[in-house]
C-alpha cells in the first residue's frame, strides 16, 4: 500500500486490483485514506450545478440525487409523451444565428 499513499503508483509498484479500484473507481486514497481526487469532485458539483441552471432547476437539485432522477424520468416521461418537443440543440442554433445577425461570430 505504500506505493498509493500519495496518490500515485511508482514504477516499479505492486498493487492489488482492488487497491487500483479503490484509488480510481472512489478517487480515495487506499494508503492516507484521503480524497484523491477532491478537485475532480468539485468540477463534478460545477457540472451538475450547471446542469441544473440549463433546466431551470434550482442549484439545491444538483446536490440531490434523487431530485435529479425524479425531474429527469418526469421530464422523459413528459417528452415520450409528446407534451414536450425534445430538440437539445434549438437553443445553440438560436444563439449562432443571433451571433451571425450580429456579426460577432
Amino acid at each position: 500500500m505504500p506505493a498509493l499513499a500519495v496518490g500515485r503508483i511508482a514504477a516499479g509498484s505492486c498493487v492489488s486490483e482492488a487497491q487500483l479500484e479503490l484509488l480510481l473507481g472512489l478517487g480515495r486514497d487506499p494508503g492516507t485514506d484521503e480524497g484523491g481526487f477532491a478537485n475532480l469532485a468539485a468540477l463534478h458539483r460545477s457540472l451538475d450545478e450547471a446542469v441544473a441552471a440549463a433546466y431551470g432547476w434550482p442549484k439545491s437539485v444538483a446536490q440531490d440525487p434523487e431530485q435529479i432522477v425524479s425531474r429527469l424520468t418526469a421530464l422523459n416521461r413528459e417528452i415520450v409523451e409528446g407534451g414536450r418537443t425534445y430538440d437539445p440543440f434549438a437553443g445553440a442554433a438560436a444563439d449562432r444565428a443571433g451571433e451571425l445577425r450580429a456579426g460577432t461570430s
